[in-house]
């Protein structure tokens, strides 16, 4: 069973703007920002899902490679294999690349934001390190319009570790 994709809405939505018509706001309640870019992917390249779905695959892929990056950082390099093998074949994954679900790229943006977190280091310019906060808050930020309150607590989970690590930094 593959639950229902955003192809039919995206691509109600690729026509919509297609034939000049008005596209409900994406903050109102139902309506889901995702939609809106999968109906822009259709209104740019024509219907087709399949792009779709190759790039959500792509984004697994990437999702695996971060996180064999996070273990690999946390734990040795054998853990980091697994890690990553394990990420490749988890079943969600699979079934993730293989419809137009929004999952895997919440999985990725949920992925990238504890990477950027870990890997801000004391010894790099300060510069590099706030450059990391802003990417990791634009990803909650996007995170949030797609409406996963999961985004919240990552969310504060920056802000205390941006606390934590600037109030240690200048001492």
């Amino acid at each position: 069973f593959i639950p229902g994709d955003y192809s039919v809405i995206g691509g109600l939505y690729g026509t919509i703007v297609k034939f000049g018509g008005e596209l409900p706001p994406f903050t109102d309640y139902g309506v889901r920002l995702y939609a809106h870019l999968v109906g822009l992917f259709f209104y740019c390249f024509g219907y087709a899902p399949v792009l779709l779905r190759l790039f959500n695959s792509v984004i697994s892929i990437a999702s695996s490679f971060l996180i064999y990056s996070l273990a690999g950082k946390i734990f040795n390099r054998d853990m980091a294999r697994t890690a990553f093998i394990l990420a490749l074949f988890l079943p969600s994954s699979v079934l993730y690349s293989a419809s137009l679900q929004k999952d895997a790229l919440i999985n990725f943006l949920v992925i990238l934001v504890i990477h950027q977190i870990f890997s801000i280091e004391a010894r790099l310019r300060p510069a590099i390190n706030l450059l990391r906060f802003a990417a990791a808050i634009c990803a909650v930020t996007f995170l949030y319009f797609m409406r996963i309150n999961a985004a919240l607590v990552l969310l504060a989970f920056i802000f205390l570790y941006a606390y934590i690590y600037f109030t240690c930094r200048f001492r």
